[in-house]
């Protein structure tokens, strides 16, 4: 299951950005990124400074259609207005800081969204783990293990020898 899904709903309804109540959608997906995965989206407060993190950021990947856990955003500075940022929940709902009441909540859809952000882009960004990379990077740490091991039979024999 997906962790950024998960810990988005598992927050509902909690204050999740401490600094900025009215605009605090970047930073509360932040921290549910960081509470999710270790680490923050990036891009601080900005949607537009998260969105040009996201494009650069290696653990993150564009698709152009959305699943649970995606980060969905319409970046300031990219339309017209201010841009929001949030999670795509389930039933076709968006997680995400709610302006009226600094909630994290499920108070937008995507339908809402495209008429509300028509003028800005619509990206879906999603958190990915190459389960090969996971493999290559244990076998990588199962080797050096191997080789640390042998050496200290070599040096063992040399020095009992």
């Amino acid at each position: 299951m997906n962790k950024i899904y998960q810990t988005g709903k598992k927050y509902i309804g909690q204050d999740m950005s401490k600094k900025e109540d009215e605009y605090g959608c970047a930073e509360a997906v932040n921290e549910i990124v960081r509470l999710a995965i270790g680490q923050e989206a990036g891009g601080g407060l900005s949607t537009t400074k998260m969105y040009q993190s996201l494009i650069m950021d290696k653990r993150f990947r564009q698709f152009a259609e959305p699943e649970k856990g995606d980060v969905i955003i319409s970046p300031t500075g990219y339309g017209r207005g201010i841009g929001h940022v949030g999670i795509i929940s389930d039933n076709n709902k968006i997680m995400s800081n709610n302006s009226l009441n600094s909630k994290w909540d499920e108070h937008l859809d995507l339908d809402i969204w495209k008429k509300r952000y028509f003028t800005f882009p619509v990206a879906f960004f999603r958190y990915i783990i190459k389960e090969e990379e996971i493999l290559e990077q244990k076998k990588i740490s199962l080797l050096e293990k191997i080789v640390a091991l042998y050496k200290q039979i070599i040096n063992l024999i040399l020095n009992n020898g």
